[in-house]
């Protein structure tokens, strides 16, 4: 199984962790965003719009190469965060029709309430359990 991990930029460090914990358990990660040489506080005005354009085609084709998508929520007491693709891969994934599954206590928008499209996981170590538990969804 293929997953993209989608979540805030700023957070990339973290997810970095997480693909490498999903890779143990045999789950691929196709989200090359994660390679990417920015540091995670990074906006978009600082790169060239050229960069942000290939990224985002990008990010899209890796969405198309993914069997489900993940994506990690921001908490509430969080200070909110200006960069916000994650929601449009978000609705990429779901028009697309792959298993989405949703890491963190919040749900960011009224998307995350389509209860027969989207599962969710308080933790990230939730969802492993959950891939571990569920060798048919990770095409087993």
């Amino acid at each position: 199984m293929q997953v993209y991990l989608a979540g805030p930029y700023q957070h990339k460090i973290y997810i970095e962790s997480c693909a490498q914990d999903l890779l143990t358990i045999g789950v691929g990660v196709t989200s090359s965003w994660l390679g990417e040489a920015h540091a995670p506080n990074t906006q978009l005005a600082e790169l060239p719009d050229d960069m942000n354009r290939r990224y985002a085609l990008a990010d899209l084709r890796d969405i198309d190469r993914a069997d489900a998508f993940v994506l990690f929520t921001v908490a509430a007491n969080l200070p909110p965060i200006a960069r916000a693709g994650r929601h449009v891969e978000f609705g990429y994934a779901l028009a697309k029709g792959l298993p989405i599954y949703v890491v963190g206590k919040e749900r960011e928008n009224i998307f995350h309430y389509l209860s027969d499209k989207v599962r969710h996981f308080d933790t990230f170590n939730e969802l492993v359990d959950f891939f571990a538990r569920h060798p048919r969804v990770m095409g087993v």
